[in-house]
């Protein structure tokens, strides 16, 4: 089976929590799976693609729930979502952005070697910190500067999970070499012009 087939098949499972049709599903399955061709087009394994295109449609899918929650409500549901990626209990969870969480977790784990699974949600953990702290900063609770605005963006902009899944493939048994860390923050910086 393909990716863009696991991908339907992931975006179908949490169906219930993103209020879409199945059609609307299958295309936004489609529009990932070539986004990550597009934008990843050297990486060549299957199971880091799969995970690649969720993590994608979950990023975005969050994104877009956490931005109509009250700040409280969504600081609580990324906090439990840090909570679940750092290996708190698993299981079905009734909040929608913990569920999703919890789907993503369960499908990769599925595809990913534990040290890579590891690396993966830790870095997924650290994304949503920053968006914890993107809205403290929103809020005015954290200095108003541009180097406190570059720092959090930098890190809520969601690259680094996509990269810790290329270090998995190109470095399975190595630390990566420096150049992946600086591509890595060109990626994050390019995009954040864009955003």
């Amino acid at each position: 089976m393909n990716v863009l087939h696991h991908h339907e098949q992931f975006l179908l499972s949490i169906q219930a929590s993103t209020e879409r049709t199945e059609e609307e599903l299958r295309q936004q399955a489609w529009e990932e799976v070539k986004a990550i061709s597009l934008f990843f087009p050297l990486v060549r394994s299957r199971n880091v693609r799969i995970c690649m295109a969720a993590w994608l449609g979950i990023f975005c899918t969050v994104d877009d729930m956490v931005e109509t929650l009250p700040p409280s409500e969504a600081e609580h549901a990324l906090r439990e979502s840090i909570t679940l990626m750092g290996k708190g209990p698993r299981g079905y969870r009734d909040a929608a952005v913990l569920h999703l969480v919890s789907r993503l977790q369960e499908h990769c784990e599925q595809y990913l070697p534990e040290p890579a699974a590891g690396d993966f949600f830790l870095e997924i953990s650290a994304t949503f910190d920053a968006y914890i702290k993107e809205m403290k900063y929103r809020q005015g609770q954290l200095p108003n500067d541009l180097e406190t605005y570059m720092t959090i963006r930098k890190s809520s902009i969601g690259i680094a999970p996509f990269f810790s899944l290329i270090k998995s493939e190109l470095y399975p048994k190595q630390s990566s070499p420096s150049i992946l860390s600086e591509l890595q923050n060109q990626w994050a910086f390019r995009m954040i012009s864009l955003d």
